[in-house]
This record gives C-alpha cells, sequence and structure tokens, in this order.
C-alpha cells in the first residue's frame, strides 16, 4: 500500500520511489516501506518524511541489534536487556509541545 496524501494535500515529494543515501544511493519502492500512522489514523504521506523515517528506523534497528547483542555475549540474561529495552522505549517522552 502507498500512503498518498489526502485529497487536496500536496506534498513536493511524488515520485514512486525513494532514494536511501546510506551505504551508497540505492531507491525503495515506496510500497516496501513500513505505513506510519498520524494521530488521526492518516498515513504520513510526504516521501522526504517517509526517507526520514525509513533512515531513523534502520539507525535505530542497528544500534538495537548491536547493543543487545553486545549484551548477551558478555553475560548479560537475554530477558533482562529485552526488558531494559523495552523500558527505554517506554520512558521516552514526547517532543510535542503541552502533550
Amino acid at each position: 500500500m502507498v500512503a498518498r496524501p489526502p485529497q487536496g494535500q500536496t506534498c513536493p515529494h511524488t515520485e514512486n520511489w525513494l532514494v536511501m543515501p546510506q551505504a551508497g544511493e540505492y531507491r525503495v519502492p515506496m510500497d516496501a516501506l513500513q505505513i506510519w500512522p498520524q494521530d488521526d489514523g492518516q498515513p504520513v504521506s510526504c516521501h522526504e518524511k517517509l526517507r526520514v523515517l525509513e533512515e531513523n528506523w534502520q539507525d535505530v534497528r542497528q544500534v538495537l541489534t548491536d547493543a543487545f547483542e553486545d549484551a548477551v555475549l558478555m553475560g548479560v540474561s537475554e530477558q533482562v536487556m529485552r526488558d531494559r529495552l523495552q523500558q527505554l522505549v517506554a520512558g521516552l517522552q514526547t517532543p510535542k509541545v503541552g502533550v
């Protein structure tokens, strides 16, 4: 499913491929990306925002994987590390003002 702007709204980034500059430039088909719902349930549809979200997701996945593997290989209980990573995410505060 390709996220499209709601009727009447436009996004300047409208091609069907997203250019990902990490690890060399490569193109990701838009329908291969995750859907990122907004508070109103509508998906984020701006290609530039989707590019940033995808890059951030890849970065976070790699950092968490590395931290998890390091901890387990150093003898930390897998379950303890999973719990601590979940606590980390649960403790994140919103950057929205007044929420």
